[in-house]
């Protein structure tokens, strides 16, 4: 049973700082696009974390760049999306292609 009790604090502080993590890479990113508006990101993202929470208490930080996504979207900020400057896309990976065997002798 203690044992039990000892894990709960540390996931919470792991959880905590996952989030803030995904706070402070959303903050840098969207001012990467809107610079003059970091003000209204970090309220955007301040707000939207506390829905983030309350929907999945124990993983907010997966629906928080979502609900900040969508958030922007109602200000009328284009979406990382739909930039062709994607800040957010996943780096896209090329096929690895082996070498040609070479000839021996």
């Amino acid at each position: 049973m203690c044992e039990e009790r000892e894990k709960v604090p540390v996931f919470l502080e792991t959880l905590t700082s996952a989030v803030s993590k995904v706070k402070n890479r959303l903050q840098q990113q969207y001012e990467q696009i809107y610079p003059d508006l970091s003000d209204i990101i970090r309220y955007v993202i301040a707000e939207e974390e506390a829905s983030a929470w309350n929907l999945s208490p124990l993983s907010p930080h997966l629906v928080l760049p979502d609900l900040v996504k969508a958030h922007m979207a109602q200000l009328g900020l284009q979406p990382f999306s739909n930039r062709s400057d994607n800040v957010l896309k996943p780096p896209v990976f090329t096929e690895i292609q082996e070498p040609p065997a070479q000839a021996v002798g």
